[in-house]
């Protein structure tokens, strides 16, 4: 027996979008204009002009829109707004409705999956073309080469010339590469992997490959021969570094990564490719590869990589093409032509003492009062919506947060309208068009961007809330992390709003264990503030999924390595609870957790939680550096140059709370690894002062410099 609902979902699948035009109601003209608004509010705007229901479904109802329109009919309005995106209208009752169709959603789909691979294709390509150059290169040119980098990459770095020392940073990856043996085997091992593969790396942030992999790795993909050259190229820089301590020191070395390397001794080959943490989509993305060889007896007995590929990375940036991009090419049109400058134009053409557009922000700055209803990226929008008034058209534009700071990368050289529409589109890595009178700017990469920004209420309930108590809760902070995909939790505003409150909190394995602390329950929270344990196999599905995330997707369980600030008594203590968490002794120097771990989590695994309060100090937001927590030792080490205390000073604070909650987690006898996360607070009621009214006793500790050790200066 057929149902209702199957009937009514075949009899609507069959309607077809709306005839707009056929409706005598969407005749009449409208006017209106959105600089940075939701869909929602423009639709009830229409509505209430028009008297007809107008609405979205779900998400599209949050979608940021800029629109302009001068006595448009309301159909050719609605229906602008509709094509723009991809969207279709549906009668429903006496209005109608917006929706997102199969066939558009797929569509977004697949153009999302190609810009996440993007990155990763990119990199592929230049994997094989070291590939060819290893090839032919000539070992002895290309280590002259380095060594001379080497010194101008010094030299650079100096003279605080970073732009000089990136590209020589650059250069240097590519040289070393040439002649590094890892380097041969992960390109050959990168390039060999699929589409399927590539995802998964994005997705899961860690992959590891191995000759004979365990339940949690996946099999090399490289040839017999691959396996045998890199096994003999180890041996060989293991005997050459035996000579070279036997020559300089006279004496036969004793240490484990110097003795002689038989190709017999290596049982299983392993590759860890990882994505660094955080930072998303927007910026450049790097990523990491180690090379692991191990013995019959699982132990290590060589290691290559740490092979960055940062400065060959392929990311998307927060505002304008990168180097090498070309900006999509445009018909030439009337637009180009001069027109007149209105007062408006005039008005947002307005530079700073800093030669930047003063309305956007002024705008921005708007966005950091408590309550306030303008969006940070308005100010692109009434740009536009001048532009596109003087030039006596039409406009609609899509926004998204990966705009939040196009408005500063505009760069004006001609007022012509088709000419700062070029400027602004190509702040916004966007493309527009005139058609039939309309302009349409549309981003290019929209569903990346769509997909990494962050619903407008959350973005302004969030700042409401971090404004008004001026930080967030551990609590607070988990329960965003679970609300945001990885790629929402880089957004360039949220990140702003928040200051350096994401920081380290939102480092991958911090955003992991937030979202693990969301998954628990108030007592089982309650257990580990008040010191107890908590067993993985007692978990919840959610909570256990989360506990995953953090051991197996952020890092490789790992012994602390360096050692604690001089003088800092904070970090200290951060190292000597590192070194007595972060530890894998049954294992010897083997730490990588799908090895140590094939299977997953023990179900007697357990997480324990040290929670410690600082004094600390927040900043008073300005629209430019939003409220940021120090804790004292931060402050200590910001403050030491004389030039740089009398700058900060002039600067208004209130006293803080910093909580730093050190959870360790003991996966079986002699695995251990931990995690360090940090929320601030401060008491809402205490107002912002500069520096000197700041109380006596936390000045002192401010500015309290600890002997060195031995009392040396």
């Amino acid at each position: 027996m057929t149902t209702p609902v199957v009937v009514l979902a075949a009899l609507f699948a069959g309607q077809g979008p709306a005839d707009l035009s056929a409706d005598g109601r969407l005749a009449g003209t409208v006017t209106v204009r959105a600089e940075a608004e939701t869909v929602r509010v423009v639709l009830k705007r229409l509505s209430e002009d028009i008297g007809v229901r107008l609405a979205a479904s779900g998400a599209l109802e949050e979608e940021l829109i800029i629109l302009l329109a001068k006595d448009r009919p309301a159909h050719e309005v609605l229906s602008v707004i509709a094509e723009h995106f991809d969207w279709t209208w549906k009668k429903e009752d006496d209005g109608y409705r917006l929706y997102q169709t199969t066939a558009s959603k797929k569509e977004e789909r697949k153009q999302l999956e190609e810009l996440i691979l993007k990155p990763y294709l990119d990199l592929q390509k230049k994997a094989k073309k070291q590939l060819k150059e290893t090839e032919k290169a000539d070992r002895e040119a290309v280590e002259k080469e380095i060594a001379a980098l080497t010194e101008r990459y010094n030299a650079a770095l100096q003279a605080g010339d970073w732009e000089r020392w990136t590209d020589l940073s650059r250069q240097m990856l590519w040289q070393q590469g040439l002649v590094s043996h890892w380097s041969r085997f992960v390109n050959e091992v990168f390039v060999g992997l699929s589409r399927e593969r590539l995802l998964e790396l994005d997705r899961r942030s860690r992959l590891v490959f191995a000759y004979d992999p365990t339940p949690s790795q996946h099999r090399l993909n490289v040839s017999s021969d691959a396996l045998r050259t890199l096994i003999e190229e180890a041996a060989r820089e293991r005997e050459k570094r035996w000579r070279e301590i036997e020559e300089r020191t006279g004496r036969t070395p004793t240490d484990p990564s110097s003795q002689p390397l038989a190709a017999d001794d290596v049982a299983n080959v392993r590759v860890e490719f990882r994505l660094s943490p955080g930072r998303r989509g927007h910026v450049d993305y790097p990523a990491t590869a180690w090379v692991t060889l191990l013995g019959r007896d699982g132990k290590v007995v060589a290691t290559g990589g740490g092979l960055n590929f940062a400065s060959q990375w392929g990311g998307r940036r927060i505002a304008g093409w990168k180097e090498g991009e070309e900006p999509p090419v445009r018909e030439k049109n009337r637009l180009d032509e001069e027109t007149p400058l209105t007062e408006g134009l005039k008005k947002v053409l307005e530079r700073n003492e800093r030669g930047r557009l003063a309305l956007p922000l002024a705008r921005r700055k708007a966005f950091f009062e408590k309550g306030s209803s303008v969006d940070p990226r308005s100010g692109l929008g009434a740009l536009l919506c001048e532009v596109a008034g003087a030039a006596n058209v039409s406009l609609v534009c899509d926004l998204y947060d990966v705009h939040y700071w196009a408005a500063s990368a505009v760069t004006v050289q001609d007022t012509a309208p088709g000419a700062l529409l070029d400027a602004v589109s190509n702040a916004m890595r966007a493309a527009w068009k005139l058609d039939r009178g309309w302009v349409k700017v549309r981003t290019v990469e929209w569903p990346l961007a769509r997909y990494e920004s962050v619903p407008q209420p959350l973005l302004f309930s969030t700042r409401d809330l971090f404004l008004g108590q001026v930080g967030l809760t551990f609590d607070q902070m988990a329960s965003l992390a679970a609300k945001l995909n990885d790629y929402q939790a880089s957004s360039p505003i949220l990140e702003h709003t928040l200051g350096i409150l994401l920081w380290p909190a939102w480092s991958e394995a911090g955003l992991y264990m937030l979202r693990l602390w969301n998954a628990l329950g108030p007592v089982q929270r309650k257990v580990l503030l008040e010191g107890g344990q908590l067993e993985y196999g007692r978990l919840g599905p959610a909570a256990e999924a989360r506990f995953g995330d953090v051991v197996y997707r952020s890092r490789t369980t790992a012994n602390a390595a360096g050692g604690p600030v001089r003088g800092d008594p904070d970090q200290k203590e951060d190292f000597e609870w590192a070194q007595a968490t972060w530890t894998a002794r049954e294992q010897g120097d083997d730490s990588e957790i799908t090895q140590l771990l094939p299977s997953g989590p023990l179900a007697q695994s357990t997480i324990e939680l040290r929670f410690v309060k600082r004094e600390g100090l927040f900043e008073k937001p300005n629209g430019r550096h939003p409220a940021a927590y120090l804790n004292l030792m931060n402050a200590q080490d910001r403050w030491r140059s004389e030039e740089r205390r009398a700058t900060l000073f002039e600067r208004e604070w209130k006293p803080a709370i910093v909580g730093k909650y050190m959870f360790t987690f003991r996966l079986r006898l002699g695995l251990v690894t931990g995690e360090i996360v940090r929320s601030a607070t401060s008491d809402p009621s205490v107002p912002f002062r500069p520096y000197a009214s700041l109380p006596g006793a936390l000045r002192q500790k401010i500015e309290y410099r600890p002997p060195p050790p031995g009392g040396v200066p």
